[in-house]
């Protein structure tokens, strides 16, 4: 069992937080615009909301410093994919009104590799 200090906390923290940078910008690279980063909602917090036309993405960004293989790290769970769609749907529950829209949650892990490997829920 891994004890938690407050400093290997700060260094996960920095390490998700420039995970979140590097989706950032290779969605917006893909002709995304951030509608909103680290988004709070009475269901939890959402870490990017990406839009392009009428594409609408719902990113939770996981990182992993354990150095396995993507295919190794374990996907949120089923609880968590459960906050995660009801925090999705009351962001976007506005744009649902939109004719066509087309709105997909994405998990995007990456590695100590900076191996990415994107999942749909």
């Amino acid at each position: 069992m891994r004890i938690q200090t407050a400093e290997n906390r700060r260094r996960a923290d920095r390490a998700g937080r420039l995970a979140e940078y590097l989706t950032l910008w290779l969605y917006r690279l893909q002709g995304f615009r951030c509608l909103c980063r680290r988004c709070r909602t009475p269901f939890g917090e959402i870490d990017l909301l990406m839009r392009r036309g009428r594409r609408i993405l719902v990113l939770e960004v996981k990182f992993r410093s354990h150095g396995r293989l993507p295919e190794e790290v374990s996907l949120p769970s089923r609880r968590q994919c459960q906050r995660i769609k009801k925090a999705a749907l009351w962001l976007t529950r506005d744009m649902l009104t939109t004719p066509q829209t087309d709105i997909r949650l994405l998990v995007v892990l990456w590695t100590s590799w900076l191996n990415m490997r994107i999942f749909e829920m």
